[in-house]
């Protein structure tokens, strides 16, 4: 049986990749798996990029085209990486600042709030005890152990420093300083 006559293939011009004339751009391929590395995805119904890693609600980028409408894949990965060094610094500048309030506040509470009452002994309580005497005498007309339980007081410290309190804060308001 003779054997088939095999035809050789014509030869072919090499195709030209769509984008050979922009050798300072790169790859579909590569811009895809660019934007897997980093933690980009295309949202195809609106036509943007969204920042897995650092996601904003209704925050798409646009993709960068050039005058024909091509997609220039570099300039659009630099654009992502752009709105994310974006995002980072204004949460920075978020963290920075609310460090910054907490610093205020470590240096004003101190002097603002009284120490936990239930920790005092000695003679800070009785000092304490006469100043939310004094307080509380002053907004209504005296003092029961149910207010002082409520400032954080125990029973034990009422019984024990209540009459020095109560001195000590007489002599306040009398201005005699104990």
């Amino acid at each position: 049986m003779p054997r088939p006559k095999v035809l050789a293939a014509k030869p072919r011009a090499p195709r030209a990749l769509p984008r050979a004339a922009d050798r300072d751009d790169i790859s579909p391929i590569e811009f895809r798996h660019s934007l897997a590395d980093h933690g980009f995805a295309f949202i195809r119904p609106v036509n943007g990029y969204v920042d897995i890693y650092h996601p904003v609600p209704g925050r798409y980028v646009p993709p960068v085209t050039d005058a024909r409408g091509r997609v220039c894949y570099q300039a659009t990965l630099d654009l992502l990486f752009a709105t994310r060094k974006a995002d980072e610094a204004v949460k920075a500048r978020a963290a920075e600042e609310a460090r910054r309030q907490a610093a205020i506040a470590d240096a004003v509470a101190p002097k603002a709030l009284p120490v936990a009452r239930a920790t005092l002994q000695g003679p800070q309580a009785i000092a304490q005890l006469a100043d939310d005497f004094v307080v509380a005498s002053t907004r209504s007309e005296g003092v029961v152990k149910a207010d002082l339980l409520l400032l954080g007081w125990t029973g034990e410290q009422i019984e024990a420093h209540a009459p020095a309190a109560r001195l000590l804060a007489y002599r306040r308001q009398e201005g005699i300083a104990a």
